[in-house]
């Protein structure tokens, strides 16, 4: 990330800059290392206690000046069921119409409905939420994000038998 950002912070010249949230998962005993450059905290929900939690914040986004520096963070051990959600602030400042905001408890409820889905469900009801609240506003920022579910045994994987 120092050195994704010197780069940047060259090319740029003070300015522009860029967010960015580098994570990695291990699959065999959960843990969960992220760097955040100036990106909005991840966001867990684990819905065997009813909890949402969000990771550290982070350091300064990308760009801003070329001697930055930047902190791992760990979280975790993520558990089976429990669904992370990484996006822009775009999700959560996406108006309607009327100029109200979609807001953290909308999202909290859309991954409360749905974490008993896969990623992709709970990801595509995310979008129809957003574009059903948005309505006939125009979208002001980018709506950008990931979802992982936590799978029970993510190391196994089930081979069919041929006989």
């Amino acid at each position: 990330m120092k050195r994704l950002n010197g780069l940047l912070a060259s090319d740029l010249e003070g300015t522009r800059f860029m967010t960015m949230h580098l994570s990695a998962i291990n699959g065999r005993n959960g843990s969960f290392r992220f760097v955040s450059a100036g990106h909005d905290p991840a966001i867990i929900f684990d819905p065997t206690t009813d909890a949402f939690q969000e990771t550290d914040a982070g350091d300064l986004p990308l760009g801003v000046t070329d001697d930055a520096e930047y902190e791992e963070h760990h979280y975790g051990p993520l558990r089976a069921g429990q669904v992370v959600f990484i996006g822009t602030d775009g999700v959560w400042e996406c108006p309607n119409a009327s100029g109200e905001l979609f807001g953290k408890e909308r999202l909290h409820e859309v991954m409360r409905q749905t974490a008993a889905g896969s990623a992709a469900e709970v990801s595509q009801t995310i979008v129809d939420r957003l574009a059903a609240f948005r309505g006939s506003a125009r979208q002001v920022d980018d709506v950008t994000f990931i979802v992982i579910k936590v799978l029970e045994n993510p190391g196994v994987q089930e081979v069919p038998l041929v006989t």
